[in-house]
C-alpha cells in the first residue's frame, strides 16, 4: 500500500491501450465508497463520466448499487 504500484500499472496499461492497441478512449469504474480505487482512477487522469443503477445479481429482490464510470481519451492522455 502507498508505494505507487497500482497507478504505475494503470499508466502502463493506458500506454499499451493507446499506443499498441490504438484505442480512442479507455473506460473504468469502481463501486460506491471505494475511495482507494477512485483516487487511483483520478490520479491517472480519468474523468468522471456517468453512474448507473444496476442490480447486484440477476435475481429479483437483490440490492441495487450505482457503480461510477470514468473515461480518458487518447488526447487527454497525451496531454497528461
Amino acid at each position: 500500500w502507498g508505494q505507487g504500484l497500482i497507478p504505475e500499472a494503470v499508466r502502463e496499461l493506458l500506454r499499451w491501450c493507446f499506443t499498441e492497441r490504438g484505442a480512442a478512449r479507455v473506460w473504468c469504474g469502481h463501486s460506491p465508497g471505494n475511495d482507494k480505487s477512485r483516487r487511483v482512477i483520478e490520479k491517472c487522469g480519468f474523468k468522471f463520466a456517468v453512474s448507473m443503477t444496476v442490480r447486484a445479481a440477476l435475481l429479483d429482490g437483490m440490492p441495487k448499487y450505482e457503480p461510477l464510470y470514468y473515461k480518458i481519451t487518447r488526447k487527454e492522455w497525451e496531454h497528461d
